[in-house]
Order: structure tokens, then C-alpha cells, then sequence
């Protein structure tokens, strides 16, 4: 399952309204993936924070794949997608993930939701 920064927010944030559904979710996947770019929206309060390291011992301790787009082509998906869709770019990058990695996506952003199913992929909410 991929996640978007949403998720993975709701995941580490106990205060998070969606804590509870991206725990539940998350905990009982069998892979989780999350791409480059969900990880940096997720480490900026981090940062700001001082958790950095916490949110990587997350990542690792989920086994998670930090997975990215692939080069010129990706590139090329990607803006087709924000074309298509006007997404944000961040959310048409986990939309390209989730489309060629073949992954459903969890995600508590209705908007990116509804693309996602347009485009054929599953998503956990």
C-alpha cells in the first residue's frame, strides 16, 4: 500500500483526526511504500522539531520502501497527470507511484482519492 503524506502524518501524529483509520490501515498491510517526496512533506515539521530521526525510525521500523519516480519518463507522467487532474505536483507524484507500481493507495485527501480511482487505482480509506 502506498501512502501519501497524509497518511503518514495521520500515522505519526496520535492527535492527527485520522490516527486511528491510518494506524489500523497501516498496521495491517502487507507492504508499505511511500514516495520520496510524501517523506520530505512529512519530515518538514520534523525538521522544524527536531524529530527527524524519529520519523526515519518509523519509516524503517514499518519496513517501508521509500520508492520515486523514474527520470525523463517519470517526469513525463507526472505532467500529464497535474495536466489531467490539477492536482498538486506532490499528489501527482503519488498518483504516477501508485498507477506504475500497481499499488492501492491510502490517503485521506478526497480530492487526490477521487483521481486515484479515476485512474484506475484502489484506495484505502
Amino acid at each position: 500500500m502506498l501512502l501519501d503524506s497524509s497518511a503518514f502524518i495521520a500515522f505519526l501524529n496520535p492527535q492527527d483526526q485520522h490516527n486511528p483509520a491510518a494506524v489500523k490501515l497501516i498496521g495491517g498491510a502487507r507492504t508499505v511504500e511511500i514516495h520520496e517526496v510524501s517523506v520530505a512533506e512529512s519530515l518538514v515539521q520534523a525538521s522544524a522539531s527536531g524529530a527527524v530521526s524519529h520519523v526515519l525510525a518509523v519509516i524503517e521500523a514499518l519496513q517501508a520502501t521509500v520508492v520515486h519516480s523514474r527520470g525523463l519518463e517519470g517526469a513525463v507522467r507526472i505532467a500529464s497527470i497535474r495536466d489531467r487532474t490539477g492536482l498538486p505536483l506532490p499528489d501527482c507524484y503519488v498518483l504516477d507511484a501508485a498507477v506504475e507500481f500497481g499499488e492501492s493507495l491510502l490517503s485521506f485527501d478526497a480530492r487526490l482519492n477521487r483521481c486515484a480511482e479515476d485512474f484506475g487505482v484502489s484506495v484505502k480509506v
